[in-house]
Parts: C-alpha cells; sequence; structure tokens
C-alpha cells in the first residue's frame, strides 16, 4: 500500500516488513537522506498540531504513539520539511536538501518579506534595510544555553508529602526531559519521566559547530521555526564579534548578505545560512543570530572557540640567584630574529624569592588538565589539598588572593563550555586579557569551600575507582595497575609529610582505602617470586620505597620482608651502577630503615659526580629523559631532593637542586601532570623557611628598568615575594631578549624569563623513524556500503559519515599511551560513550572532548595497530584538521604526529 505525502506520493519502496515491533496505535521507521542514503540522526519527527514528537534515535529509526489520520511533520536542518498523512505502521522517509532563498530577489521591510514581482503587495515602502537592522538590534537574546536545568540528588517532601522545586530555567529552545525517583524508608520507590518544550512562536535554531580553526571556510545554518497557525515572512540576521576586543567583523568575514529573508509556512521550518571566513589571528567568534516575524522574536548569543592553525614555541631561561646578586639573561633567538613568518605571543618574567607563590603558579595547570584517569585526578586532588591549606596558613598570601578576587572576570571565565575548550587546545589564550583580569582568573581556583568540596568529590571518586583487590585501575572499569596504585600511595603519603592531611589520608576512610591498596601492593608482590621467576631488582627497589612510607603505619608481610632485606643487603655491595634514579630511592629506602652509613654512602657518592653551574644549579648529566623508556628527569630531580633534605643536607645545596629543577619548568608545569605534582612536592619540601625578604627586586630589560612603582595590589605582591611582568605580541622587540636581573633581598630568588611564539601548522609534517609513528586516513562509503580511501576526487556531503582510520607503529612495548585525534570542525563523532574497548590486540580507554577524540592505552605492545572511529560531517565548507599526536603519558619524549589535513564538504 502506497503512502501518502504532501506534494508527493511515494509507492512503497519503503520496507515490507516492520525492523521495529511496533504495538497498536504506534508508528515507526526510518529517516534518511536520499541522495546519499545515509540515515539521519536527530531528525525530529512530529504530530502537526500538537508537541508529541520524537528524535530519531543514533541509527535514524524513530518510534513514536500516532493514529491513523494523522498528519506527521519530519525536519532536519539543511532538509525540506516533509509531511506525510499515517495510513500504516512503518515508513521510510527520504528527505531531499534545501536550496537557499537569495536576497536580491526580495523586498524587505520590518514585519513582512515578499517576493520582488508585480503581483507583490509591498507594505510600509518606507520602510529600510537600517529600520530592519535596528528592529533586529533591539531584540533580547538568550545566552544561558545550559543543556542541564536543574539536579537535585536529595529533596524532601514537607509535611503533606510534597516536594516543590524551584529553579531558574535555561534559554535554550529545546526537549527537556524531568526524570524523578523516589523511595520510602521501607525501600519502597517509584520512577517517573516527562518531556517538556521550550518554545517560542518564532524561533531561530541554530546548528553551530563546537569549535573553528583559522582559514576554515565554513556554511553556518539555522533553522527558523514557525509555531503558530499562520504562514510567516521572516528576516534572519547573523552578526559576528571578536570575543577577546569585542569589535564587530560581520562585513570582513560573513561572504554573503548578512540579512537573510525567509518564508515559514504554519507549525514548520525552514533553514537559512551564511558563508563564513574564519580569519587568522581571532581566538574566539561571538555570535549574535536573530529572527523576526512581525511582532514575533528571538535571539541567542554565544561563542565559538577558533582554534589556531598555529604551533606555540616556547624558549625558557631559568633565573637563580643568590642574595645581593646581579646577573645578566640573553633569550639569544629572540635578540637574533629575522623571521618574517614567526608571530611574538608573549614575553614573561616571573621570579620570585618565595617557593609556595612558584608553587601556586602551577595549580590552576593540575586543576585544568582536561583527562580524568586515576593519576591525574589525584593530581587534581593534590593541588586542591595544598591550596586549601595554603589558605588557611599563608596570611601574606591569603589577603593577596582576597585582593585580586575583587578584580573582573574575563569573558572566557564567564564561559564554561569555552573555558574547556580553551583548557584542552588554545591554553595561551588566556594569556590575551588584561593583566586584572588575568589576576582575577588566577584567583578564582582559590575559593576556599570550593577547594574542600572538590577534595571530597575527588575522595569518592577515587574510592569507588578502586578495584576489589585494592588495586587503582588507570581509568575507570580498568584493570588494577601497580604503578599508578604505587603512584598515589606514595603521593598521598607526601601531602602527610607537609602536614597536610585532609579526610582522604587522615581518617577511617584511610583504612578503606590506602590500606586496601597496600595490601594490593604486598599481593601482587608476592605474586612476582615463582618457581620460574623471581621480582627484578627495580621492582624490588619500588616496592620497598612505597612501604618505607608508611612502615609507622602497615607492617609488610613476613615473607615480603625477608625477599626485600635478601636483596637489599646484595645491593649493598654493589649499587654503584644502579641509574640515578634508583640510587635516589635506595638514600630513602636505607636512611629510614636505619642503615645511616649506606644512605651517606650513596648520598657522598651522587654529590661527588654532580654538575654544579651558576645558571642551572645541581644536576647530573646521566639524568635526561630520552635515555630511558617511562623516565622523566624532573621527577628524578624531585627525588632526589627529597633524598638529600632527608639527609640533612645544607640549604644552600637544596637551593641548587630546586634551581635545576625549576629549569625544566615550562611556564606553568614539568611536561606531565606526575611530573608536576612531584616537582611541586620538592620545592615546597625544600624552601627556606627564612621570612621573606622586605628588601626588592631591580629588573632591566633591553635599555629599560622596569617601573617599580607600586599601586595597593603591587604592595601586597611583593609582601608574598611575587615579581611577575609580561608583554604581548607586538609590545615584544628584540633587543628586549637581554634581560638583567638585580636581587637586593637577603634570599635566593627562582623563577624563569618564558618568549613564546608561533609557527605555521602547515610547516609541520609527519614525524618518523621515532619508537613511536602513526598515520591518518579517511574513508567513505561507496554504494554498495564499501569503505574506501578518500582521495581528492571524492565527494563529501553534508551529512555522510566518514570513517577516521589510525595506524600506529610502536618499535618497542611501552605503557600509559596517550593519542590525540584533532577533529576538522564538520567532523562530529558518532559514538560518543567514553569507555574501554579491547580490539586488536590492545586494550584502550575511548573519549571524546569538543574538538578532539582521544585514545588511553595502559599497555601498548610492539607492532602495528589500527584503530577506528566513525564521524559524521556537520557542516558544509572548507576545514583544516588539527593533528594527530601519540606520546607517552609520563615520558614526553617519546612521542611521533601525523600532518594537518584539509577536508572539503559541499
Amino acid at each position: 500500500m502506497d503512502s501518502v505525502f504532501f506534494d508527493k506520493n511515494i509507492t512503497k519502496e519503503f520496507l515490507s516488513e516492520t525492523k521495529l515491533n511496533t504495538v497498536q496505535g504506534e508508528i515507526s521507521g526510518r529517516v534518511f537522506a536520499r541522495n546519499y542514503g545515509d540515515n539521519i540522526p536527530g531528525a525530529t519527527v512530529l504530530i502537526q498540531g500538537t508537541t508529541n514528537g520524537v528524535d530519531t534515535d543514533e541509527d535514524g529509526y524513530f518510534r513514536l504513539k500516532a493514529k491513523l489520520g494523522d498528519v506527521i511533520s519530519v525536519q532536519y536542518l539543511g532538509f525540506k520539511t516533509l509531511r506525510f498523512i499515517v495510513e500504516g505502521s512503518y515508513f521510510e522517509i527520504p528527505l531531499e536538501e534545501e536550496e537557499m532563498l537569495e536576497l536580491e530577489s526580495i523586498v524587505v521591510d520590518s514585519y513582512r518579506t515578499m517576493p520582488n514581482n508585480a503581483d507583490a503587495e509591498v507594505i510600509q515602502k518606507n520602510k529600510t534595510m537600517s529600520n530592519v537592522l535596528d528592529g533586529h538590534a533591539n531584540i533580547k537574546a538568550r545566552k544561558n544555553l545550559s543543556e542541564t536545568a536543574f539536579f537535585y540528588p536529595n529533596l524532601y517532601p514537607n509535611e503533606k508529602g510534597e516536594v516543590e522545586i524551584k529553579f531558574k530555567a535555561p534559554e535554550a529552545l529545546t526537549k527537556w526531559k524531568l526524570k524523578t525517583l523516589a523511595n520510602d524508608k521501607n525501600g519502597n520507590s517509584n520512577y517517573f519521566a516527562h518531556l517538556a518544550y521550550t518554545q517560542r512562536n518564532v524561533m531561530i535554531q541554530p546548528n553551530m559547530p563546537r569549535f573553528v580553526r583559522e582559514t576554515d571556510e565554513i556554511e553556518l545554518k539555522a533553522r527558523v521555526s514557525n509555531t503558530t497557525n499562520d504562514k510567516l515572512k521572516a528576516t534572519a540576521l547573523l552578526r559576528l564579534f571578536n570575543t577577546v576586543t569585542g569589535e564587530e567583523i560581520t562585513d570582513e568575514i560573513i561572504k554573503t548578505k548578512i540579512l537573510i529573508p525567509v518564508d515559514i509556512q504554519a507549525n514548520s521550518s525552514n533553514s537559512v545560512s551564511w558563508k563564513v571566513q574564519i580569519p587568522k589571528n581571532i581566538e574566539g567568534l561571538q555570535y549574535r543570530i536573530s529572527v523576526q516575524a512581525g511582532n514575533f522574536t528571538d535571539a541567542e548569543e554565544s561563542v565559538i572557540p577558533v582554534l589556531s592553525n598555529r604551533q606555540l614555541v616556547t624558549e625558557t631561561i631559568p633565573v637563580w640567584q643568590l642574595a645581593n646578586e646581579t646577573k645578566k639573561y640573553e633569550l639569544t633567538n629572540l635578540v637574533e630574529n629575522q623571521s618574517t613568518s614567526l608571530e611574538n605571543h608573549q614575553l614573561r618574567i616571573d621570579i620570585s624569592n618565595n617557593a609556595t607563590w612558584l608553587m601556586m603558579q602551577s595549580l590552576p595547570y593540575l586543576y585544568e588538565y582536561p583527562y580524568n584517569c586515576s593519576e591525574q585526578l589525584f593530581a587534581k586532588y593534590f593541588a586542591y589539598a595544598i591550596a586549601a591549606y595554603i589558605l588557611e596558613t599563608n596570611e601574606p598570601i591569603q589577603k593577596l588572593v582576597a585582593a585580586w578576587r575583587e578584580n573582573p572576570k574575563s569573558k572566557f571565565e564567564e564561559n564554561d563550555e569555552l573555558n574547556q575548550i580553551l583548557a584542552q587546545d588554545l591554553p595561551w589564550l588566556k594569556d590575551l586579557i588584561s593583566d586584572d583580569e588575568k589576576k582575577a582568573q588566577f584567583v578564582s581556583y582559590f575559593g576556599e569551600q570550593n577547594l574542600l568540596k572538590e577534595v571530597d568529590k575527588i575522595e569518592d571518586v577515587l574510592i569507588e575507582r578502586q578495584t576489589v583487590s585494592g588495586g587503582i585501575p588507570w581509568f575507570d572499569g580498568g584493570r588494577a595497575s601497580n604503578y599508578i596504585t604505587n603512584h598515589i600511595l606514595i603521593t598521598a603519603a607526601k601531602l602527610k609529610k607537609l602536614n597536610i592531611e585532609p579526610t582522604f589520608i587522615s581518617t577511617d576512610k584511610e583504612t578503606k582505602f590506602i590500606n586496601k591498596a597496600n595490601v594490593y601492593l604486598d599481593v601482587t608482590f608476592n605474586d612476582l617470586f615463582t618457581k620460574e621467576k623471581e621480582a627484578t631488582v627495580f621492582e624490588v627497589i619500588d616496592y620497598a620505597l612505597v612501604k618505607s612510607y608508611y612502615a609507622d603505619v602497615f607492617s609488610i608481610p613476613e615473607n615480603n620482608k625477608i625477599r626485600i632485606d635478601k636483596r637489599l643487603a646484595e645491593l649493598r655491595n654493589d649499587w654503584i651502577t644502579l641509574p640515578l634514579y634508583e640510587k635516589a630511592k635506595l638514600i630513602l629506602i636505607a636512611n629510614r630503615k636505619g642503615d645511616k652509613q649506606w644512605a651517606n654512602e650513596i648520598t657522598n657518592q651522587l654529590e661527588q659526580t654532580a654538575v654544579l653551574d651558576e645558571t642551572y644549579g645541581m644536576f647530573w648529566r646521566g639524568n635526561i629523559s630520552t635515555y630511558y623508556f617511562n623516565y622523566n628527569e624532573a621527577e628524578v630531580q624531585a627525588l632526589l631532593v627529597e633524598a638529600f633534605k632527608e639527609m640533612k643536607k645544607p640549604q644552600t645545596t637544596i637551593n641548587k637542586l630546586n634551581t635545576w629543577l625549576i629549569s625544566r619548568k615550562s611556564q606553568t608545569s614539568w611536561g606531565t601532570t606526575k611530573a608536576t605534582t612531584e616537582a611541586l612536592y620538592a620545592i615546597l619540601l625544600g624552601e627556606d623557611q627564612n621570612a621573606i625578604s622586605k628588601e626588592s627586586i631591580k629588573i632591566k630589560v633591553g635599555n629599560d628598568k622596569i617601573n617599580t612603582a607600586k599601586n595597593k595590589n603591587e604592595i601586597l605582591e611583593e609582601a608574598v615575594g611575587m615579581f611577575s611582568y609580561r608583554w604581548l605580541g607586538d609590545k615584544i622587540k628584540s633587543d628586549m631578549g637581554k634581560i638583567e636581573v638585580e636581587n637586593k633581598t637577603s634570599k635566593p630568588v627562582f623563577g624563569g624569563i618564558y618568549w613564546q611564539y608561533f609557527q605555521d601548522l602547515n610547516q609541520i609534517k609527519q614525524s618518523q623513524d621515532g619508537v613511536l609513528n602513526i598515520n591518518r586516513s579517511y574513508l567513505s562509503q561507496n554504494k554498495d556500503r564499501i569503505w574506501e580511501p578518500i582521495n581528492s576526487e571524492t565527494k563529501l556531503v553534508l551529512g555522510q559519515k566518514v570513517k577516521i582510520r589510525l595506524t600506529i607503529e610502536a618499535k618497542r612495548d611501552l605503557s600509559f599511551v596517550h593519542l590525540k585525534d584533532n577533529r576538522a570542525a564538520t567532523f562530529e563523532p558518532i559514538d560518543v560513550l567514553s569507555e574501554y574497548h579491547y580490539k586488536d590486540r590492545i586494550f584502550y580507554y575511548q573519549t571524546n572532548k569538543d574538538a578532539s577524540t582521544n585514545f588511553f592505552f595502559d599497555f601498548l605492545p610492539k607492532g602495528n595497530h589500527i584503530l577506528e572511529y566513525e564521524v559524521r560531517l556537520n557542516n558544509i565548507g572548507n576545514f583544516t584538521s588539527g593533528i594527530s599526536t601519540i606520546q607517552s603519558m609520563y615520558a614526553p619524549a617519546h612521542s611521533a604526529h601525523t600532518s594537518g589535513d584539509k577536508v572539503q564538504v559541499k
């Protein structure tokens, strides 16, 4: 039987049998694109004249309660609306792409839009384009586009058994799902779910990308909907602004007419679009999109992040000076720079004689790290716990934070979604705001109540994540990891050594988490000893070290203790050839076991082989990350600081050790979250406890001395030993690469000089011949649904599926590897759930961020591996993808990347 559609009779090319188990009073079916056959997820299937409707699922199928004779409307942005009368139970619904209206064929007035022909009735001819634009400018825009209206996990009824919920609804025009679950003390429960819609008589709903990249050419589309029973004539307007400066750039980057007329049938919708050329040197686009049909209006305002096609390069000079010492520093590449393509980002000088303040500057790096693996989650916990402790015990820092909190916030801080994507892909963008905004941004991390709340939240997550065995996996749902469990136990113990004892460490939770983790390590260490093999010397040292932190709390099982003592006795006469890292561990183990003589022997040998440098302090030439797998030079130096401090070496020696450690710092971190927590601990542990010196630090940049006239904030800044200055963009000149620092204080000063500049990504070619190699390719389906490689002749169209194939070559076994595939703005992932997968002999965790798809491998075996995931083409235009990078998380020197790619969608 034929299914009758308005303006169409579609014979049953439809399926004769239902793919869904349809029940009486219900229809089901599939919505797909007529021109290329792909199913369309997210299409709206609505009973006309009602609010009863559903969206198609991720495979394009739907099920809807409807009866014979109902008129069904099917809508999807960029496709013509299709209506049909229910005369069956299952429907195959093909949608056709729309053709856009041209402005030249229309005469516009402020209320109605009509065809420009002889028969057209022209009303209010005196209305001009300016009047129309003014009308749009006065429309109040919706700005709160939050996807969650509220979440109340604990609600209690009043004496009448009623629960009253009050909330401020977001301004997004969409479908909302209300879910409630109630239970009583007897365990009785009830569940209720209901759909609600927020809508206006006339609505504009843009399909904005999550992000764009510089030089992208994109067609921005929006759906204009009419929920009245009358046909309406409307105008739609798009305006674009520079997010940082607020400057309007509409005319410069929109390549079509900015004001578009559109006819909308009753209870129907139409689409409008604008072609936009994304410029260079812009960090974000603030859009304002509006529609007006007579007295009916609607507008929406938000921000689209603009990702750079450039690579940020940082050059660093460490600063370390003794009391009352003057030194000169030179950024040679800046002084000698004659490049025409290099673009300056910032020159920054951060100097302090307060190690606590230097350490606080790195805490936001740990707060904002976007991947919640267990190690990085505990790094956030470490940062929150330390910050809360400092704010409670350090009065000068407390006063400074309170003063900075009064500064105005930047636009980035006011937009949580933008803030998240910037933290992942454009962290340098936050450098462009004013000094006052930057200070307010910095202290926003240090609200005391929020810090304690976050600490409790992370405790709960880690306790829930801990496996039955007591081990802690890298990601939730993964296998227990000895390496991760070991690290978390040691870091928790280090917090206690700093006299920081949050509830996680100091209460009953300790026996439920710390004790279980200790037992897990006891069991896994015991399992290393079988008839066929025994634990390696490195495994014995690692186990002995973590147990040494808990010697006064948890005893070592007798059989494990015997094994440790035996191996340590053997090492007592054969330790000299061990790597530097193992020697540092042995100092701590021996000293804590009471073998002071052996600990001193190792310490003296290290002192004799160390390098003493006027600029870089005290270090060892063999401490180089690239020499070993899973090795980080900052972590090694941090452990050496701890070992020398425990051996009561002079403060001058500790200062020199920390100088080299600070020299490895890249502006706010030491390359990884694990290395950063270790380094921060070492800096705090090795801090000179003498009071902050009240004298000043004088700085000369090029031929100019920095003006040190002090306002109220600067007096507070100097009270905590902070001296920080920066210059942006074209304010940076070549002669500024010569810097002189005069330390007039009675304490050593630490810090760094950082010069950052950009290189174009298109200059970056695929890396080769390392321990890791990676290649990226794209595939599309032909008419027979077979995946074929995309080449220059392949035509890609809106809504089509594309498969991204990542081919990895690992030349040896690697652990804790991260692959980040930076997507083009048109690529919308189909699989959005974060979860573990097992494919091609590898076990990995996959998660999507706004601009990238990420893969985490607990263990990546030697050999070639292929990963694939599917995306849908979400926007028309020409797009640039970022590069795909693969890197060992805890040994960043092992890395590789692809080249960038171009994608064209028609």
